[in-house]
């Protein structure tokens, strides 16, 4: 694999600090998907001759293609795939869910919906003891 350019990297670096950070700040879904959505599509550049392609599988192309027509901007994949997520309000997650079901003909294992979890980091140990369990 070549070294990813360094245009690449500093059109990445761009997307996060003037992109998606402010709209965290701003709380301003749109813009954050947006950029994140391209973010995505410049990373998957970097690795497309290892993975054939931006996405891992010409499906997953496809499947954010439709989620995009959806209206939801923040698509992408997760690491090398195969696993794509999408961001939107809670209001929306459902109806995505079970557009892309139908779709593409994926069952409620492979399309799943979760919440943001805004505690971050935890560590086992911290679980444990919140829970009175002790020990690994």
């Amino acid at each position: 694999m070549q070294p990813i350019d360094p245009v690449c990297t500093a059109d990445m670096c761009l997307l996060v600090l003037l992109g998606m950070a402010p709209a965290l700040v701003e709380q301003d879904l749109t813009a954050f998907g947006q950029a994140l959505y391209h973010l995505q599509i410049r990373a998957g550049e970097c690795f497309q001759q290892v993975q054939g392609g931006i996405y891992a599988d010409p499906v997953l192309a496809r499947i954010v293609t439709y989620m995009r027509s959806c209206g939801i901007d923040g698509v992408g994949q997760s690491s090398w795939g195969p696993t794509l997520y999408a961001i939107c309000h809670a209001s929306e997650a459902a109806a995505l869910q079970a557009a892309v079901q139908r779709q593409f003909a994926l069952t409620d294992e492979e399309v799943i919906t979760t919440c943001a979890d805004n505690r971050g980091r935890t560590r086992c140990e911290d679980i444990h003891h919140r829970s009175g369990r002790t020990g690994r």
